[in-house]
């Protein structure tokens, strides 16, 4: 089981996405990309 929380921001270049995950483990997770999800 886990959590997250994102981020999006329309920008000159595109979307930004700014995404954080955290796990019932204590593992923290967070990926900046650019673009849409497939």
């Amino acid at each position: 089981m886990g959590y997250g929380l994102g981020l999006r921001v329309k920008s000159p270049f595109g979307l930004i996405r700014g995404d954080l995950g955290i796990n019932d483990d204590g593992d923290i997770r967070f990926e900046i990309t650019s673009g849409q999800r497939f």
